[in-house]
């Protein structure tokens, strides 16, 4: 007799996204140059009790990174079709934070963080947006430049009758003077 072995086939999906500069905050990837290099992005399934992640990845120099079965290391994974999964981002460059813009009408990328902290929501595998050109499901995150550090500044208006540039004997200021 001649026998056969039948390996059953597996269906596995992927994830990926890019993380971007978003330097005018509006959620949307100005420049596909824009990338973040060096972000820690960690994979979550939606349907685990522990929250511990399934797997990890960095961002590579344009910013994206990819989990599904053809990866290399800890982003090496097989997405269940029939799951959902979420993916955060930690690791960020000092300065910046969780974009907060609403990347609605953008032309490239949008940030899918829906509550501005750096995690999506939960996500199929599966390709539902034909648009996109890929067959994946896209997850991609902005960080902005935090905002300035405003300082006060205060003093008093005093007359300087001898000219030297300090209040003499503690007076009491001008009262009413404007200061811009």
């Amino acid at each position: 007799p001649i026998d056969f072995g039948v390996e059953p086939t597996i269906d596995c999906e992927e994830m990926a996204g890019v993380v971007f500069y978003d330097e005018d905050g509006d959620g949307c990837q100005a420049d596909t140059g824009d990338g973040v290099e060096g972000v820690t992005v960690e994979l979550f399934d939606c349907a685990d009790p522990s929250g511990a992640p399934v797997a990890s990845a960095t961002t590579a120099a344009d910013g994206s990174y990819t989990f599904g079965p053809d990866e290399s290391g800890d982003a090496q994974v097989c997405l269940d079709p029939d799951g959902t999964y979420s993916v955060a981002i930690s690791g960020i460059p000092s300065g910046y934070l969780y974009s907060d813009g609403a990347g609605t009408g953008c032309e490239g990328d949008a940030d899918d963080s829906s509550t501005n902290n750096g995690t999506s929501d939960c996500y199929d595998p599966e390709d539902d947006d034909n648009d996109d050109g890929d067959d994946d499901e896209h997850i991609d995150f902005g960080i902005e430049p935090e905002p300035p550090v405003c300082e006060d500044i205060d003093g008093t208006v005093f007359i300087d009758a001898d000219g030297d540039g300090c209040e003499d004997n503690g007076g009491a200021g001008v009262e009413g003077a404007t200061v811009e």
